[in-house]
């Protein structure tokens, strides 16, 4: 986090310095701190698909699952292929209860990452579930 200190005391306005400092604090268990520095990444860079995927995450750890699911739709609107993003919408789906969807946003994230450990992981368990 010293780094991206120092970048925004150089320039307070570095969205990808201030996204980073972000997803650190909610690395941390800070998702409230992380939040309002993803919002102030995306107020200054509004098609900055790891701000839009990490402000989800992050209201997904406030139990703000409806937010949180806005958020991660506009992040997978904005790159089609962002697989991260893809993945967080179908554990927040899934959340929500919404089982199919949840698999499909999943499905996604494979077909972009095959090898991604935490979408292969999820997957595996949505299949336990029958789905």
């Amino acid at each position: 986090m010293t780094a991206c200190d120092a970048a925004l005391a150089i320039n307070p306005n570095y969205p990808e310095a201030l996204w980073s400092k972000g997803h650190a604090l909610e690395l941390q268990q800070q998702p409230q701190a992380a939040l309002e520095l993803y919002e102030q990444s995306i107020a200054l860079k509004s098609d900055f698909v790891p701000a839009w995927n990490n402000k989800g995450t992050a209201l997904y750890q406030l139990n703000l699952s409806g937010e949180a699911l806005v958020a991660l739709d506009k992040a997978v609107n904005l790159d089609p292929n962002f697989a991260e993003a893809w993945s967080n919408r179908g554990a927040v789906l899934w959340g929500l209860g919404r089982f199919a969807e949840a698999a499909a946003s999943v499905d996604r994230a494979l077909q972009l990452q095959p090898d991604d450990p935490i979408a292969r992981s999820l997957r595996d368990q949505m299949r336990q579930m029958g789905y």
